[in-house]
């Protein structure tokens, strides 16, 4: 063992020639399973000069099928270092290929990361995709992950093999639930570089009525990866859509996510809307927050519908503050569209009185967004008014509101009578904005006595 690390050693600073490649040809049929461990890292290490050496490569050949684990695993080590710098890799290839039906899986392991050095030689040798894909299947957790490894470093072509996508396909009906999980993980890693069938969607698809939630939230995840590639199926959809009231949280929001991703044909979305809709009530405030989120991607596209609007209405009745600023978020992003909404808009005018100041400066943002239209909605715009006597940053934003919204504005003697009693009562430097509001309105209106009364004092 100390001659071959020795000579590790040596082989860093001199040439290997063919008399240290014999002996340590020699050394690997010794009968001490450790020294024959010692020759395969030395052989490893010299690497191109070995692969030339036929002596030395049949000797590493035939410790594949030695009775010692760690001997067999030392003998994929080696091949894998010595094919990495090799101009011929066939012949190493071939070995590693036979070494991942080892009934060890820490000697598959080692051959499934020999065969990630080895490029597109390796892609190309049908028996090496055939193990590498029954490997991606393994009860063992770190050879699914070493093989999962090995394909993303082989590339494209490794992971679009035909044995490769069988298997992983087939591992998705595997009795073992890990085994299933680690295929979903294994689909979405590779979505990216391969075009997924029909076959592989209707098999996600069936872990979608799996009775663990774990195996569900993976299908999720790996359809989502696949995204609009798995839009053509139906069945995933509507799937999707029942799972979103599941009794799972982690359940509801992978549907949730997958949903966001392959979601465009219209009945879909108004399913999508009525369940989103539905989980505004749920008891999770992670949950809600997602359902808004999804509600306010749709609404980017496509008009949100009656009961949306309802839902939000009542969203912003919630006893979570925070819950309630991202109410009004996907409201601002609705913007106009909301202001023919009654329910909604009366919503609004009762959030304006909100006792949190955040909640109330997000309102009047959202109604800022809104626009000119919701002048029309009294209360909307008494509620507005009122903020004028509220602290200045407020008071500040409602002025701007105003601003936004001073063609409409005009017409509503509410908001004229606030205005001049504000006059009054303001000490601060918010008595400018009030002034400039009144500027931009008296260009569109006449202002009313008891205004020019107040400004005049």
């Amino acid at each position: 063992v100390a001659v071959c690390h020795a000579l590790i050693s040596l082989v860093a600073k001199t040439d290997c020639d063919e008399e240290i490649l014999v002996g340590l040809s020699d050394t690997l049929t010794h009968k001490n399973e450790i020294v024959k461990i010692a020759a395969c890292e030395a052989l490893a290490y010299i690497g191109e000069n070995t692969v030339d050496n036929l002596q030395a490569m049949k000797g590493l050949e035939k410790l594949l099928s030695d009775p010692n684990d760690d001997v067999r695993k030392s003998a994929c080590e080696a091949l894998g270092k010595i094919g990495e710098r090799a101009l011929s890799k066939k012949q190493i290839i071939k070995q590693l290929a036979i070494a991942l039906n080892d009934p060890t899986d820490d000697v598959r392991q080692s051959a499934c990361e020999g065969l990630s050095k080895l490029g597109q030689d390796a892609v190309e040798n049908k028996e090496a995709m055939a193990g590498l894909g029954r490997q991606l299947s393994d009860q063992n957790d770190h050879l699914r992950l070493s093989a999962q490894g090995t394909l993303k470093k082989l590339g494209e072509k490794a992971a679009s093999n035909e044995h490769i996508m069988c298997e992983l396909i087939k591992a998705l009906t595997h009795e073992n639930d890990v085994v299933k999980i680690e295929a979903c993980r294994a689909i979405a890693q590779l979505s990216k570089q391969v075009l997924w069938d029909t076959q592989a969607v209707a098999k996600l698809e069936d872990l979608l009525t799996n009775s663990k939630d774990e195996v569900i939230v993976a299908a999720c995840h790996a359809l989502r990866q696949i995204g609009e590639r798995a839009t053509s199926n139906e069945k995933v959809k509507s799937r999707l859509v029942d799972l979103l009231s599941h009794k799972s949280y982690q359940v509801r929001c992978g549907a949730h996510t997958a949903l966001n991703a392959i979601v465009e044909k219209e009945a879909t979305i108004e399913l999508v809307m009525h369940r989103l809709t539905e989980m505004l009530s749920d008891p999770n405030i992670d949950f809600k927050k997602a359902a808004l989120l999804g509600l306010e991607k749709i609404g980017k596209n496509t008009e949100l519908n009656e009961n949306v609007m309802s839902g939000l209405a009542a969203a912003l009745k919630d006893s979570n503050d925070e819950f309630k600023i991202l109410v009004c978020r996907v409201v601002s992003g609705i913007g106009e569209k909301v202001a023919s909404n009654e329910k909604l808009m009366n919503a609004l005018a009762e959030a304006i009185k909100d006792p949190n100041d955040e909640v109330k400066i997000a309102v009047c943002h959202a109604v800022k967004e809104v626009g000119g239209k919701v002048a029309s909605n009294e209360k909307v715009m008494t509620s507005l008014g009122e903020t004028l006597f509220n602290k200045g940053d407020i008071k500040k934003l409602s002025c701007e509101v105003l601003d936004n919204i001073a063609e409409e504005a005009v017409r509503n003697n509410i908001i004229f009578a606030q205005l001049g009693e504000a006059i009054c009562q303001w000490k601060d430097n918010a008595l400018t904005a009030v002034i400039y509001v009144l500027e931009i309105i008296s260009g569109k209106a006449a202002l009313d006595q008891e205004i020019l009364n107040q400004l005049g004092s």
